[in-house]
């Protein structure tokens, strides 16, 4: 069997040599290679296969011109064969039924000696990459432990070796040999030990991996690939868009998707993660920061000339095919999530970096606050989607950036004015625009405090005013919550009171205009203990205008007790609504409401207003919807959400002055203050 497998040997030897006509002759004679490196039983001729695996003309000058995908089989070929001698020496397996006999006298450290051997000054150094790469991962990936010691630590110090010497080759664009290291670590950097990745060229690392990953061909391709799609997306003849599956840019997106760079996003944006962690010169960080708010800005810009942008999210299913819906849309949904999450994964670093990391300037902070939010709005199409809460880092990222930013007020008037919608006074009519308007509503809320008074009345209102009452459309209830959450944090910070006393009136009439329709109970609970709060001492507003909150909730009394609806409040659909514990009519969310409010009234305000909520209390006529209220009334008044002043106020209300017959049986069951303080005291 010996004499048949150096005869194969001689065989594969002289059709390597001559270039393949296409990948699949490449393919069978890479087979039949990795087959013969198992078998042969002379450690010289496992050397001489390996070195001409990495010479051969059949495989790197074949037609098509060899790619990433080139590398690829060629590193698989050597992880099948050492996995092969893994299995054949844990098993004992004879695999008699084979064409070859398995390798007989020839050890297992032999053989790794003998393939490494091969890879010697006649290929350059990054083909020697997939020599120890495959090695490595045949026999320690998927933690199966196949490597002693010894022989795995010679082994990962061969790949960083390898690894930073090819670093130094490497021309300014990426090539293929640029390509195949970053193949190879996303492959082996999960296997090498931490000491071994502290060693890797980091600083040339780093640059490179964001162009590949990024940029290239062979990676997410500066986001161009979707004008690519553009150009197949038609009509079909139901008049709906189709992006078809036959269609070129398809078959392209593809390929990019399954490609060995961007299948493999995950691993890589933790090995850039690790980079920007350890890297030396920090001013590789800022061009990090840089190319990631770069590659974020044309992806986006590629994605609001493609003509799926026309489309929100409830339109789709109205709108486009079912071959779209189902086989190629989702293709494409999934290449832009992998892209969003290896940024925020990268950013996430670079944001952990720049707050621990002494020799970035102070004054710096700013510049990686504004380019980070860059970055996240530019994605925003994309993460929306998803659900920005639900990804952790983003969150991480969006809030650290936040902080940041707000060191400094210049800056962040400056970045706000940069970002905020083109045309005051309007809805934007394309999706993608509102995604940016919800982007800067969501961000603006956060900068209230130090943003100057006028600012906040000219911008962030204006931005907001015209998505108030915009509710009841699906497409736009993020942003509708976004714009009154804006209204409410202009108006909660105390120097803006002059605005406040301005504009609340007018946004007061706007929310009883849109509830129940379009706000929630919830969200109309939310809104009016937060109205009375900063119309309450101690904010200024409540000396300038001291009836102020009383005025607010009297306009809750008085559409709860004159002519709100007791029926049931149906479900609204809204994508962050939160589904109400238990039933719920209009009548008692404005009493819920008024409950809501009375921690935060002056005490003055609260003698007034606790027999008055009592009273409204009283007129529910559903026994369900009543309890609820009076358990939440009880809840306010005993689990401390009150001030020791007006929880002690409320204590003699309740126990003293017949609040508790009030709000259980109604004023009328209260004959007089002593009959109530004695009946009282029984309960």
């Amino acid at each position: 069997m010996a004499v048949s497998a150096d005869r194969s040997l001689s065989t594969l030897l002289r059709n390597l040599q001559y270039p393949s006509v296409n990948v699949d002759d490449s393919q069978r004679l890479l087979t039949l290679a990795a087959s013969l490196l198992v078998v042969l039983s002379n450690p010289r001729n496992v050397t001489l296969l390996t070195s001409h695996i990495l010479t051969a003309p059949a495989i790197w000058s074949s037609t098509p011109s060899a790619s990433l995908q080139t590398s690829l089989r060629v590193l698989t070929t050597f992880h099948n064969a050492a996995g092969h001698i893994l299995r054949q020496e844990t098993r004992g397996e004879k695999n008699l039924g084979n064409q070859f006999l398995p390798t007989e006298g020839i050890t297992r450290e032999e053989w790794i000696k003998a393939v490494v051997r091969g890879a010697d000054e006649r290929s350059p150094r990054w083909k020697h990459l997939l020599v120890l790469g495959g090695i490595l991962t045949g026999f320690e990936a998927h933690n199966r432990q196949g490597l002693s010691f010894k022989t795995k630590e010679f082994l990962e110090e061969a790949v960083v070796t390898a690894t930073n010497l090819s670093l130094q080759d490497i021309h300014v664009e990426p090539d293929l040999g640029a390509f195949t290291i970053i193949l190879v670590l996303s492959h082996c950097f999960d296997i090498l030990r931490p000491i071994e990745r502290e060693g890797l060229d980091i600083d040339r690392l780093l640059p490179l991996l964001l162009k590949c990953l990024f940029f290239s061909q062979e990676g997410l391709q500066s986001g161009y690939f979707l004008s690519k799609i553009d150009s197949d997306i038609a009509q079909d003849s139901s008049n709906k868009f189709t992006w078809p599956e036959r269609s070129a840019s398809f078959r392209q997106t593809q390929l990019m998707a399954t490609g060995p760079l961007v299948s493999t996003l995950g691993i890589l944006s933790r090995v850039t993660a690790f980079c920007i962690e350890n890297v030396q010169d920090t001013n590789l960080l800022f061009k990090a920061i840089g190319d990631l708010s770069a590659f974020s800005r044309s992806l986006s810009i590629q994605w609001r000339q493609n003509k799926l942008s026309e489309l929100d999210i409830s339109e789709e299913q109205q709108f486009l095919s079912q071959e779209a819906l189902q086989k190629t849309i989702p293709l494409l949904w999934q290449v832009l999530k992998s892209a969003m999450f290896s940024t925020v994964i990268i950013q996430s670093s670079l944001i952990s970096r720049a707050l621990r990391d002494r020799k970035i300037p102070v004054t710096q902070m700013s510049f990686v606050a504004v380019q980070t939010l860059h970055t996240l709005r530019n994605l925003y199409f994309v993460s929306s989607r998803v659900g920005n809460t639900s990804f952790s880092q983003f969150n991480f990222v969006y809030t650290a950036a936040i902080d940041m930013l707000a060191q400094a007020p210049r800056q962040t008037e400056a970045f706000l004015s940069e970002i905020r919608p083109h045309e005051f006074g309007k809805l934007s009519s394309h999706p993608y625009e509102r995604y940016l308007d919800l982007f800067f509503l969501n961000t603006a809320e956060h900068f209230t405090l130090i943003l100057p008074q006028d600012y906040c009345e000219q911008v962030l209102l204006a931005a907001a005013s015209p998505y108030l009452g915009t509710g009841g459309d699906q497409r736009l209830n993020e942003i509708f919550e976004a714009a009154h959450s804006v209204y409410l944090a202009v108006f909660s910070a105390p120097w803006n009171y002059a605005i406040t006393i301005k504009h609340l009136p007018q946004y007061v009439d706007t929310l009883f205009s849109v509830f129940p329709h379009q706000l929630s109970a919830r969200q109309l609970r939310l809104v009016v203990k937060t109205l009375i709060r900063t119309s309450s001492p101690p904010f200024r507003t409540a000396v300038t205008q001291p009836d102020l909150a009383g005025s607010i909730l009297e306009m809750v009394r008085y559409r709860a007790i004159a002519g709100s609806s007791t029926d049931p409040l149906p479900a609204l659909p809204s994508q962050n609504e939160v589904t109400e514990p238990v039933p719920m009519s209009e009548q008692s969310a404005f009493i819920l409401a008024m409950i809501d409010s009375l921690p935060y009234l002056a005490l003055q305000d609260l003698e007034e207003w606790l027999p008055l909520t009592a009273e409204a209390l009283s007129m529910i006529r559903d026994n369900t919807l009543r309890e609820t209220c009076q358990r939440r009334m009880w809840e306010v008044l005993s689990n401390g959400e009150m001030d020791v002043p007006r929880a002690e106020y409320s204590l003699w209300w309740w126990s003293s002055m017949g609040g508790k017959q009030a709000v259980l049986h109604g004023y009328g069951a209260v004959l007089d203050r002593d009959t109530a303080g004695k009946t009282t005291a029984n309960l």
